[in-house]
């Protein structure tokens, strides 16, 4: 197959319509600012349980507060290292109770104001519902939250 040289072989002009690619792109930017106006990303700060190191020298808090969560959404309030009954906290409308929470672990900060930790227990299989619950009315009265495993 020959090429001839006619008037038109050796050039290449071309018009290329840019408008439709344009309009394409202001629909998606467009899109992309309107959704991202709706996307909120939460942040809880906790931490996980950790052994100390060995060549850690202060001492150890006087109590801990354990906090553990039940699969039935009851919860149980412990304070160690001091004489303080276990509170159990029952589910409220299947849910976890997190107004009763608050409030215990508000009378537990006035009876003990160097109460900065918390441990949370919980089971692998428990609710994440649950746990972002507790931990958000734990952290209005504690600042640090760490999670653990209950093993029952």
């Amino acid at each position: 197959m020959r090429y001839s040289k006619g008037s038109h072989a050796g050039e290449q002009d071309f018009e290329l319509n840019l408008a439709s690619i344009i309009d394409c792109f202001t629909v998606l930017i467009t899109y992309l600012l309107v959704s991202a106006s709706f996307i909120s990303i939460g942040v809880l700060d906790v931490s996980a349980l950790t052994q100390r190191p060995a060549s850690d020298t202060t001492p150890p808090p006087a109590v801990t507060l354990s906090i553990s969560l039940k699969l039935n959404h009851d919860v149980t309030v412990q304070i160690d290292g001091a004489h303080e009954p276990v509170v159990q906290i029952p589910a409220k409308d299947g849910k976890v109770d997190t107004l009763s929470i608050s409030e215990q672990l508000a009378s537990d900060k006035v009876k003990f104001p160097d109460l900065k930790d918390a441990v949370l227990l919980s089971a692998a299989d428990a609710e994440y519902d649950d746990l972002i619950r507790v931990v958000e009315s734990t952290k209005k009265e504690i600042p640090n939250v760490m999670f653990g495993d209950r093993s029952d």
